[in-house]
């Protein structure tokens, strides 16, 4: 038994046809479901089906907190959409928001806080832009960290005023580290050798058109020829990557990754 499923690190997931099977494996093999998506597909049907599972946190993808901003990071998304549905979400099921900052965003970050408060939501979680080819195709680019030292602390009293409940992953690492946001131990994510990561035991990630990957990292995904337990999480390409991972070997996709200490 798992202790949880995550489903939509990469991709919409109600853009998959197979959604509705996956979440019926994810309830027989896991303790706990966590769904993160833009929320444009959010249906009141959708909320209603979600709410028989045992359903973790609704994690809803926001990178802006106003429409001009949202809807050029956001292609064919619309924001007013976006809020009527992140609020209907916020009534039926547990929950937050979450965003990527990068340099493009930072000012429209610092509304988000208020934009929660209206909506029924009381967490925000974020997370440093990774470059990488998609980013660059969307022209954004990451925050320098003279930038994100000035940006924090008016993020962190907006998110205090309305008393949101803000989180940092382990990137962020000493900017916020007197906040008591994160703790050491998060972040070092190695082990002597430096080359640990736990990814590879504890994800599988499947993209919206169906092909697999071991994580939010720079791999070739592959098909599934078995949409099962063992057609997935035990998948030929995860048992390999795996293998690898206990031999030691820092292959070129963990190499670049920064969960990853060198």
């Amino acid at each position: 038994m798992l202790a949880g499923v995550i489903v939509g690190l990469e991709g919409e997931p109600l853009l998959y046809n197979n959604l509705p099977g996956f979440m019926e494996l994810a309830e027989t093999h896991s303790r706990a479901i966590t769904i993160i998506t833009n929320g444009g597909p959010l249906t009141e049907k959708v909320c209603r089906d979600w709410a028989n599972f045992s359903i973790k946190n609704i994690i809803l993808s926001v990178d802006a907190a106003d429409r001009l901003s949202y809807e050029r990071f956001r292609k064919n998304g619309g924001f007013e959409r976006f809020k009527k549905n992140a609020a209907m979400v916020a009534g039926m099921l547990p929950c937050q928001f979450h965003a990527t900052v990068f340099k493009e965003n930072l000012k429209s970050l610092l509304g988000m806080p208020a934009l929660a408060y209206d909506l029924g939501i009381k967490r925000l979680s974020l997370q440093l832009l990774r470059s990488h080819p998609g980013s660059m195709a969307r022209h954004i680019r990451s925050a320098s960290r003279a930038e994100l030292s000035r940006w924090l602390p008016e993020m962190r009293a907006n998110a205090a005023q309305y008393n949101i409940d803000l989180g940092f992953d382990r990137n962020f690492g000493d900017l916020v580290w007197e906040s008591d946001q994160i703790d050491a131990a998060s972040i070092k994510h190695t082990t002597g050798n430096g080359t640990h990561c736990e990814h590879a035991d504890t994800l599988a990630c499947v993209l919206s058109d169906g092909r697999l990957f071991p994580c939010a990292g720079d791999f070739e995904p592959v098909p599934i020829k078995e949409y099962s337990f063992d057609g997935m999480f035990n998948h030929p390409y995860l048992l390999a990557l795996r293998a690898l991972r206990g031999a030691g070997r820092l292959i070129e996709p963990c190499r670049i990754c920064m969960n990853i200490e060198h």
